[in-house]
């Protein structure tokens, strides 16, 4: 088991990533390709550099350091060639205003429990605890293994929040350590490869798996306008909480367009442009949609 991992950050008193007051694990990696990805920074399973170019004072600093002339100013501009980068990461060291940032750092099992029981108090008032999340914890299924079970041994409560995109033999391993799974569903089957990069017939099979060991899940959909909020996903997304006698939590995940800002900080290009954060009153529109299809619950 790996007691090492590549951690994006470390998120305390968050009040979204499962019941209570919890601290979120966010690890480096995801195997999708979320057209809507707001999170590009956790898609590389490598540490990596943001530019932030409003920071940026044209002091000349990285261009001085870099081995490998990544970094060059222009006609007073600072131009950042990915291609040439090595990630030796001397230009975030020596850039006194925060404008180049590395981003995800590797840490033990036991470095990130010592941050975890910091707010064990407010997990037990609240009901709370631990939430790996990501980019997929399960591409780093061993350290993710190792974090759920250590806050098990210190009676925290655990959460997992995943695409459901992995092995059975991977899913398997984590359960007798997880309390609750935050599984996402993101499109129709026949959009999901489209959309997503893979293929949705597995996130299924493994919700049932998941289902069939008993275990508390919570089926998280993100909606985005024009992309995938149809009729077809509204009665895919039925037909899931059908199948498990609408037992199961369904959630809303409403897109926000944070994300297009951020793209451009780790050298993507945007996808989708011109599409508005959604507003409260089309995330209940939504809802009813849902509660036609004969879906239930809903939160």
């Amino acid at each position: 088991m790996s007691r090492k991992g590549l951690v994006l950050d470390i998120l305390r008193f968050s009040l979204y990533d499962g019941p209570g007051i919890r601290t979120t694990v966010f690890l480096k990696g995801c195997p999708l390709n979320c057209i809507w990805c707001h999170n590009p920074e956790s898609i590389r399973e490598y540490p990596e550099i943001a530019y932030f170019e409003s920071r940026c004072t044209l002091c000349g600093e990285c261009t001085m350091v870099c081995p490998k002339g990544a970094h060059q100013i222009l006609e007073g501009v600072h131009q950042y060639n990915r291609e040439l980068c090595k990630l030796c990461y001397v230009c975030t060291a020596v850039c006194q205003f925060d404008a180049l940032r590395k981003v995800g750092n590797t840490m033990t099992v036991d470095e990130i429990i010592e941050q975890v029981e910091k707010d064990t108090e407010y997990y037990r008032q609240s009901g709370g605890g631990v939430t790996i999340s990501g980019g997929e914890p399960l591409m780093q299924h061993q350290f993710t293994l190792g974090i759920l079970k250590a806050a098990k041994q210190v009676g925290i409560h655990t959460c997992i929040q995943t695409s459901g995109y992995a092995s059975k033999k991977v899913i398997e391993s984590i359960l007798p350590f997880t309390d609750l799974v935050l599984l996402d569903f993101k499109a129709d089957s026949k959009l999901y490869q489209e959309l997503t990069g893979v293929d949705g017939r597995i996130i299924l099979e493994n919700l049932e798996f998941i289902v069939s060991h008993g275990k508390q899940v919570e089926i998280r959909c993100p909606v985005v306008p024009g992309v995938n909020d149809s009729n077809s996903f509204f009665s895919a997304i039925a037909e899931i909480s059908a199948r498990f006698n609408h037992q199961i939590p369904i959630r809303i995940m409403p897109y926000h367009n944070t994300g297009n800002g951020k793209l451009e900080r780790y050298g993507y290009q945007a996808t989708l442009n011109g599409i508005d954060s959604v507003s409260d009153d089309q995330v209940k529109q939504w809802k009813e949609e849902l509660m036609k299809f004969g879906c239930l619950p809903l939160i």
